[in-house]
């Protein structure tokens, strides 16, 4: 059972809020447990009992890879999950406080595969052997306890980059699967393009990537020694070429935007300004037409002023002569 015990310690490690897990029978007898030795006592007492509670009211025969979740003494919640071709149950136990867990997590769902084959004491299938290829060509090995990825002296894999936390991602094998877990890292990881948020099942031929650290690309080598997803040569540098591509068709595309949007800016000012002149013009020349018809007007009926003026004058003195004959001619009769 050591094997199932060590087993069972990595998959509590890669399971956030995770106290411990354990093995039990249907009857309640613990088969393994990752507790620890001062309270498994009182830890095992009330796990037996809730199972044998579970299974006198007839809850706990369900079908096999079923899981369900129970409250525990209202401080913890205890996952049950049936294991496959055994009568046992692998018991979870969350700890006080702890964010609940993806039921479909594959870390779970693969230690009910490899457990019941270490209960009926048979030897697991040879495993793969894994490793981080590096964008420039190298292999590293990936270690069975996990390959952690980080600034500090410490890490499988040390990357002397400051955007890169101390302990950054670990890559962990589990059986013939492999888990890529971020540590919660600030500058984040990048699995196939995409931002990682916890942990992801790795396949061959998957590649991550870290900042200031480049890509590593998951090779598997199975037992016939061949290895599989190993990137084509030269596809790296492919990828980094239809991105800059990409960026510079972007890139000229935005400028022609740009060029496009200044020029129809600059063709609106310039009508505006147009048309701005065109009407200011046309409102000069309104102005000085109107200017001269007035003038033109006021001249017109000083003239008619004058005549009328000089007509009165003429009149006035015909008159006047009129009135001076006549009376020179009176005075004539008179003498």
């Amino acid at each position: 059972m050591k094997g199932l015990i060590n087993r069972l310690k990595r998959v509590k490690d890669a399971i956030p809020g995770c106290e411990s897990l354990t093995v039990a029978s249907s009857d309640g007898f613990i088969l393994a447990t990752t507790h620890d030795e001062k309270r498994k006592g009182e830890f095992l007492a009330a796990v037996t009992s809730v199972l044998l509670h579970s299974i006198n009211k007839g809850f706990a025969p369900y079908e096999a890879g079923e899981l369900r979740a129970l409250d525990f003494r209202g401080e913890r919640q205890l996952l049950l999950l049936r294991l496959q071709k055994v009568k046992a149950f692998l018991i979870l136990a969350l700890k006080p406080g702890a964010h609940p867990i993806n039921l479909d997590d594959p870390v779970l769902r693969e230690v009910t595969i490899t457990a019941p084959r270490a209960l009926k004491g048979l030897e697991p299938k040879a495993p793969y052997l894994f490793y981080l290829q590096r964008d420039e060509g190298c292999w590293i090995p990936v270690r069975r306890r996990g390959s952690l990825i980080g600034r500090d002296r410490s890490c499988d894999v040390v990357v002397h980059d400051p955007r890169l936390d101390k302990r950054h991602v670990i890559v962990e094998i589990h059986g013939n699967t492999v888990q890529l877990r971020d540590l919660d890292s600030k500058a984040g990881t990048r699995m196939n393009g995409r931002r990682l948020k916890g942990s992801i099942e790795l396949h061959a031929g998957d590649r991550f990537t870290l900042p200031g650290a480049g890509g590593y690309t998951l090779i598997s080598v199975d037992e016939q020694g061949k290895a599989l997803g190993c990137p084509e040569p030269g596809a790296e540098k492919a990828s980094t070429k239809k991105k800059a591509s990409s960026k510079k068709k972007t890139s000229a595309k935005k400028k022609a935007s740009s060029k496009k949007k200044t020029s129809a800016k600059k063709k609106a000012s310039s009508k505006k300004k147009a048309s701005s002149k065109k009407k200011a013009s046309s409102k000069k020349k309104a102005s000085t037409k109107k200017k001269a018809s007035t003038k033109k007007k006021a001249s017109s009926k000083k003239k008619a002023s004058s005549k009328k003026k000089a007509s009165s004058k003429k009149k006035a003195s015909s008159k006047k002569k009129a009135s001076s004959k006549k009376k020179a001619s009176s005075k004539k009769k008179r003498s």
